[in-house]
Order: structure tokens, then C-alpha cells, then sequence
């Protein structure tokens, strides 16, 4: 028989266990890499849709009083570069009518842009679509500077943040095409064959009636480790476990439509009926009549912000945004 000690086919289990804590090392390594590069790169992907609400905020506080044109362009591309760039790490063809119009029908990019924008390569497209957000976000903080005297700094706060998503999409890409050394994973691969072939003469040759359904939970378990590890790598697309960049974009969208364009109640009077409201007695609601009427407003009309901002808030959700739908004029 061949599950006895003196015949030439025996395999000890003893052998087989060293085939096996080796292949279990290796594949739990392995998952473990491919799920750390899964982590950073849904941390640097949920980042680049921060730093975008960062800068959403910026052009709300800053740019938007004196030309709200200039924020909702700047939003729109700033979105525009960032669906592309999901579409690039999906390795979906834009220049195909499916991604072109799919592209429009989002309303982040319009056809003249990308008229041009097509004669261009990936990485080309990119960049030429942040340099237009940056000089729409330039030209509106030089008319906010001038109209509001804004601190000059504050351009460089805005700039930084773009530059700094360039830079975290250039980190997704380069650890979404450095993957897991070819070697690595054929070895890897070779040695889970090696360990089933072993596993499968060895309970086999067993007298026991659950040998096979041990086998088939094994097996899967670790034929499973090695897919989803696999799929973990590449988190880019339609699997399980990619990310939900779709719904990321949508919800970017449509929380800065609601940004850009909403007007708090209580600013229409620069926040004077509020600040009254908050006084903690009625000395200090006098003091804020009196610094409003020294700061040469009787009325209390407050900043420019709240001047160039209409009384109606933006708080009806069925409202239709023309954040989309205006362009851009210098």
C-alpha cells in the first residue's frame, strides 16, 4: 500500500508540511504586499478628492464673491483632470466614442477642450488640463485681490494644493505600474502547484472518506489567497474589490456644485442677525453694532462676499447648478 512506511511511493506528511509552511510563508507575504499597495493607493486616491474639496473651499471663500464664473470653471477642470486621470489608470481609451461621450455627458470637459486635447498623449492631457485650472485660479484671485484685497499668500496655498494632486496621481501610477516582481509570482505560482500535487497523492493514498473534502477546502483557500491578492494589485476597474471611482466623482460633483453656488441665510447681512443672535449679552451686541457703523457700513451690509452673494440660499437640492453649464470668459 502506498500510505505505508516501507513502500517506495510514500510520502511522510512530515515532508508534505515543509512544502507547505513554505508555500503558506510565500503566499501570505505576497497577499500581504499586494494588500498594503491596495491601502496606499486608496489612501493617495480618497486624497486627491481632498485636496480638491480643499481647494473647492479656497475659491468659494476667495474667488467666488467677485466671480463665481471663475470658480465653477476651475472646479470643472480641476474634475475634468481627475476623471481623466481614473480613466488612464483604468487603461480606458478616451479617444474611443464610448469614453468621449461618456466624458461629456458629465459635463467636465467641453468639446472644443477636447478637440485639443485628443492630439495629446495620456500624460500630456494631464498636465495641459491642471495648467488650465491653474491660470482660471490665477486670473480669479488676481480680480479677488484687486476687488477684495485678498492676502496675496493665499494664491500660493491654492497652487500648492493642485500641485500636490499631480503629485499623488504621479504616486498612484507609478505603484500601479511597478507590480510585484515577474520571478516572484511564477515562483510563487510554481510552488502552489507543487504543494497541491503533494496534498493531493497524500490524502489520496489515505483511508479516510474526508481526505477529498479537506483537500477541496484547502485548496481553495489558498487558489482564493492567490486571487484576490492578484486582484488587489491592479484596484482599478470593475472587480469587487476595486474602487468605487464612480460614485467618488459623482459625490465630488455634486457636493461642489453645492459649495460653489449655496448662500448661507444669514450671510446677506454679513452675518449681523447671527452675531447679534450669538452675543452673550447686550453689551457685546452693542459692540458689534457699534464696529459695524465704524467700519463705514450703517446698514451692515458687510464684506463684499456678502454683497456679491444674492439673499436667496442655496438650499434646494432640485436646484440645477450652472457650475457645468457656464463658460469661461476672461
Amino acid at each position: 500500500m502506498a500510505n505505508q512506511e516501507d513502500n517506495a511511493f510514500y510520502i511522510p506528511w512530515k515532508d508534505v508540511k515543509v512544502v507547505t509552511a513554505i508555500t503558506t510563508f510565500l503566499i501570505v507575504f505576497y497577499s500581504n504586499q499586494c494588500y498594503s499597495r491596495y491601502m496606499h493607493m486608496f489612501s493617495l486616491s480618497r486624497n486627491i478628492l481632498g485636496s480638491l474639496y480643499d481647494i473647492t473651499h479656497f475659491l468659494r471663500l476667495f474667488v467666488a464673491p467677485v466671480s463665481k464664473p471663475h470658480a465653477r470653471l476651475a472646479v470643472r477642470l480641476m474634475l475634468g483632470m481627475v476623471d481623466v486621470f481614473f480613466y488612464d489608470t483604468n487603461d480606458d481609451d478616451l479617444q474611443s466614442d464610448a469614453g468621449w461621450t461618456n466624458l461629456l455627458s458629465k459635463g467636465l470637459l467641453k468639446e472644443d477642450e477636447w478637440n485639443f486635447l485628443q492630439r495629446l498623449n495620456k500624460a500630456k492631457r494631464r498636465l495641459v488640463i491642471q495648467d488650465w485650472s491653474l491660470e482660471v485660479i490665477r486670473d480669479g484671485f488676481l480680480k479677488a485681490v484687486a476687488e477684495m484685497h485678498v492676502p496675496a499668500n493665499i494664491l500660493k496655498d491654492m497652487i500648492s494644493k493642485v500641485l500636490e494632486i499631480r503629485s499623488m496621481q504621479q504616486q498612484v501610477l507609478d505603484t500601479l505600474y511597478q507590480q510585484v516582481p515577474f520571478q516572484y509570482f511564477h515562483l510563487l505560482n510554481v510552488m502552489l502547484s507543487i504543494n497541491m500535487l503533494l496534498w493531493a497523492y497524500a490524502m489520496g493514498v489515505t483511508g479516510s472518506i474526508f481526505a477529498p473534502m479537506v483537500y477541496f477546502c484547502a485548496a481553495g483557500i489558498f487558489c482564493g489567497m492567490m486571487e484576490l491578492a492578484s486582484q488587489l494589485t491592479d484596484p482599478f476597474g470593475f472587480d469587487e474589490v476595486d474602487f468605487p471611482v464612480a460614485t467618488w466623482v459623482a459625490e465630488f460633483l455634486e457636493n461642489s456644485e453645492f459649495l460653489i453656488e449655496f448662500n448661507y441665510p444669514g450671510a446677506a447681512d454679513g452675518w449681523k442677525t447671527a452675531l447679534i443672535r450669538e452675543a452673550g449679552s447686550q453689551e457685546e451686541a452693542n459692540a458689534l453694532q457699534d464696529s459695524g457703523r465704524q467700519a463705514g457700513s450703517p446698514d451692515w451690509s458687510g464684506s463684499r462676499a456678502a454683497q456679491a452673494c444674492p439673499s436667496d440660499p442655496y438650499m434646494n437640492a432640485n436646484v440645477e447648478s450652472p457650475l457645468l453649464g457656464d463658460t469661461y470668459t476672461a
